[in-house]
């Protein structure tokens, strides 16, 4: 009998404690509106060891195996965790978005220097990953490995800001630059400001770049991505299976990458190329550059892991602020290296954001000018396809026919669960638009929503036009979010 009672003891107990599992998931998918926090910890930095020059350069590479610790914040609400560490180049260096416990940044298990070849400003790169800003010359420029000034601005419950600071004030000195690197002292501050709101899976990274000089200047600046998402967190790499989502035509390849020349279509124009096998990881079967031509004007880029349909895409204005869209990756080969190998192949996607379109391209700023922007990164789930992203949502439009009937269907991720949405799906022409569906939506921590309309072929519109997607604030009638495909 004491047995039994005990068994049924232990089996409430299990069924209770299962309860308040189950009600503690149903409150962070339904509720995720807790606060932001942050905290202060260390982070170790695994690499091969090295000693450096006085000047930068590469004096000596090891065999050891050393861990590095820099300070970090991280920055947490119900939906994301958030690590920046300022202490080595003033990095984002990983998001975990939180209902799926994915990873969506790419991090190096094991960092090896690599030096030669006149490449970089200092000769030699060690990559650790993350979001990073490089100024002020190309091809990681000079601030990668140096630690920013940092500065908390905001926090409260509803949002939590960081700001890293890093002023060029490097005059070239021995071997370095080499001979490509040109600007020399700028006199060039950059501010990038890592902020979390409350209830959002959205990170928003505030940049500015200031010309503190009263003459004009010529620099690069660019936002380096190494991107991995639906990572497992502490394994991360994109599998072949990957995606780049780069809303594109064209790309300008250096002809120096002769097999990118061969796998894509000449355009016509020197070095210019159709842009379509590239998006695909599996294709690049070597290590090579290529650059949106003659630049990107979509506001989103990014990539997706078609092994989970997890995302991660960055949203900016770019046509004004960052018009430059640079594609990179150690080749599909990389994806069958071992990790934990001093080697410098490694599977993810890198891609640049840049104020100008290529490398070794400056841009221009008067004497006491800035330029500001805001890079906006968030994770998608479930979508494989694409019409239109920005901080909002994300969402992929398609319509099938049949005999005498039209299906419009849109697959829908936000960042903002705890908005309730009015979705509106219409078509349209010149003169008429015809609502097809209307209805309230609360969005889905961990897939995307599908929202499907019909409409008689005889009830169409007549003219040219298309089918529209809208995503209404509920609580105040603002257009958050469209997108829309031509008839």
């Amino acid at each position: 009998m004491k047995t039994t009672l005990s068994i049924l003891f232990f089996l409430l107990i299990f069924a209770m404690l299962q309860a308040q599992d189950k009600k503690a998931q149903i409150d962070i998918n339904q509720y995720p509106s807790g606060p932001v926090t942050y905290s202060l910890d260390t982070v170790m930095f695994r690499h091969i060891a090295y000693t450096l020059n006085n000047n930068g350069s590469i004096n000596n590479i090891g065999k050891d195996i050393v861990l590095t610790p820099y300070k970090a914040t991280i920055i947490e609400n119900d939906l994301l965790k958030v690590t920046v560490v300022p202490g080595i180049g003033g990095r984002i260096l990983s998001i975990i978005y939180k209902p799926t416990n994915h990873e969506l940044l790419y991090q190096n298990s094991l960092a090896t220097p690599f030096a030669g070849g006149d490449i970089f400003y200092y000769d030699w790169l060690m990559i650790w990953g993350g979001i990073f800003p490089t100024f002020p010359e190309s091809e990681h420029g000079k601030m990668w490995y140096l630690p920013w000034k940092a500065e908390i601005i905001t926090a409260t419950d509803d949002e939590f800001a960081l700001r890293m600071t890093k002023h060029d004030d490097i005059d070239s000195s021995g071997r370095i630059p080499p001979k490509q690197f040109k600007y020399g002292n700028t006199g060039i501050t950059v501010s990038a400001t890592v902020r979390l709101m409350r209830g959002s899976s959205a990170v928003h990274l505030d940049l500015e770049v200031q010309n503190t000089r009263k003459i004009p200047v010529e620099y690069e600046y660019w936002t380096c991505t190494t991107l991995a998402p639906g990572s497992k967190v502490g394994d991360t790499r994109s599998p072949s299976n990957t995606e780049i989502i780069a809303p594109i035509n064209k790309v300008y390849i250096p002809n120096r990458w002769e097999w990118m020349t061969k796998l894509e279509t000449p355009s016509g124009e020197k070095d210019i190329y159709q842009y379509d096998k590239l998006a695909e990881f599996k294709n690049w079967s070597d290590m090579g550059i290529a650059y949106a031509s003659p630049k990107i004007t979509a506001n989103y880029w990014g990539v997706v892991n078609h092994d989970n349909n997890v995302g991660v895409i960055r949203v900016a204005d770019n046509k004004n602020s960052t018009p430059g869209l640079k594609l990179w990756t150690w080749g599909v080969k990389s994806t069958t290296h071992d990790l934990q190998a001093p080697d410098i192949f490694r599977p993810y996607i890198e891609l640049w954001a840049g104020n100008s379109t290529k490398f070794f391209k400056p841009a221009h700023l008067d004497g006491g000018k800035k330029k500001s922007w805001t890079e906006t990164y968030l994770p998608t789930i479930g979508l494989a396809e694409f019409t239109n992203v920005n901080k909002y949502a994300a969402a992929f439009l398609k319509t099938t026919a049949n005999v005498d009937m039209r299906t419009l269907r849109a697959q829908v991720f936000s960042v903002e669960p705890t908005n309730i949405f009015e979705v509106i799906l219409t078509v349209n022409d010149e003169k008429t638009i015809k609502e097809l569906l209307h209805e309230d939506w609360t969005p889905k921590l961990k897939e995307s929503t599908i929202f499907e309309a019909k409409i008689a072929n005889t009830d169409l519109p007549l003219g040219k036009g298309e089918w529209k997607l809208t995503l209404l604030n509920k609580k105040d009638g603002r257009i958050l979010f469209e997108a829309a495909i031509p008839r």
